[in-house]
């Protein structure tokens, strides 16, 4: 059975090449720049998501959306 250890051990090599490899892309200088602005892109919305009944989660913004609407809804009413 000396074939499995032989094995285990090219297995173990190539795990390990691959994780210096991962770590050596991670964290060369040149993809600093590029991952520190992916990790903002959470915080790059501005507008609140809406849940799922379509309200937002933002009371104050649901709040003035639903009076522009009613004012909306009340001047088209008069027009017609």
């Amino acid at each position: 059975m000396p074939e499995l250890g032989l094995l285990r051990g090219v297995i173990t090599l190539v795990t390990l090449v691959t994780f210096i490899g991962i770590c050596w892309w991670a964290y060369r200088p040149e993809n600093r720049a590029r991952f520190e602005e992916d990790g903002l892109l959470a915080f790059g919305d501005e507008e609140p998501r809406p849940t799922d009944d379509g309200a937002h989660c933002d009371t104050e913004h649901n709040t003035a959306h639903s009076t522009e609407h009613d004012t909306k809804q009340k001047a088209e009413e008069n027009q017609a």
